[in-house]
């Protein structure tokens, strides 16, 4: 491994260390199709409204979001940003594996009003533009843990490139008791997440602005949708419940619930960086 994390080549080694077979099934579309029609109780978090606003808000400060600007949101979800960018900008295109996803982000885009848009429904790992964009965004997927995607992202910018991802922390005590509990292990959170991509860009030249989001992400659900919602993380962790240890997580759960219902609470810290490509900050 290269001693000189100055040079693009250290962080590439080291990102390629950390990469995992897990990792892939995170990108399945039937993956995120399985959560679409729950993505969004994020929206009723107050904590992360004002991230997500405050981003935006940057974004129109610093120039990203103008009225002639063309936006790619990758990997774009149900469009909770790409919403907020279209009375802004020119057009926005979404680009999901997740046709279920995608579906959402029509509905939102129709219900606003908004026609300066376009879905594209690929993996982004096969496909293949030559289109440009003033600005090329990304929040919270895992194909930034690739960094092959950090060079084909700044392929595809011609003015900035915006990031969100985690930054080291998340932390959800019902499900560290679950963990310990049913699966007789520790649930930890160790991923470096937004500091790869800061620090690979900086060695290429491009130093961007990284600053932090800390808060509580918050849900309400039933038993049985935290039931679901808690298999699917499984599944993506690459674990599978036997009979009887979904009934223990579900006993738990039945414990844990008030009313009928559960308040599922994350401890997160999330990462925003932003990079001007053609800024007067170029290291070179």
């Amino acid at each position: 491994m290269s001693l000189d994390p100055l040079k693009p080549e250290f962080w590439r080694q080291y990102a390629a260390r950390l990469k995992g077979d897990k990792d892939q099934r995170f990108l399945r579309p039937e993956f995120w199709d399985r959560i679409s029609s729950t993505y969004d109780e994020l929206e009723e978090t107050t904590f992360y409204q004002e991230m997500v606003n405050e981003v935006v808000q940057t974004m129109r400060q610093r120039g990203a979001l103008h009225k002639k600007a063309r936006v790619f949101d990758v990997a774009c979800g149900p469009g909770n940003y790409a919403v907020r960018f279209a009375p802004w900008v020119q057009e926005v295109v979404g680009l999901d594996i997740s046709p279920k996803m995608l579906a959402k982000f029509q509905e939102k885009m129709q219900s606003k009003g908004y026609t300066n848009y376009r879905t594209i429904l690929a993996d982004w790992f096969s496909f293949e533009t030559e289109e440009k964009f003033d600005t090329v965004f990304v929040s919270m997927s895992p194909i930034l843990q690739d960094l092959n995607s950090i060079d084909r992202l700044l392929s595809l910018a011609t003015g900035f490139l915006v990031l969100v991802h985690w930054a080291g922390v998340r932390r959800n005590l019902l499900h560290e008791r679950i963990y310990r509990e049913v699966l007789k292990r520790e649930l930890k959170w160790g991923k470096p997440g937004i500091i790869i991509p800061f620090n690979y860009l900086y060695s290429l030249g491009f130093p961007g602005d990284l600053r932090f989001f800390c808060g509580y992400w918050e849900r309400r659900r039933t038993v049985e949708q935290e039931l679901e919602h808690i298999l699917w993380r499984l599944e993506g962790e690459g674990l599978s419940l036997s009979p009887e240890e979904k009934k223990e997580v579900q006993r738990i759960l039945e414990e844990e619930a008030k009313g009928g219902q559960i308040l599922s609470r994350t401890k997160v810290r999330i990462g925003f960086l932003f990079v001007e490509l053609s800024g007067a900050c170029r290291s070179d």
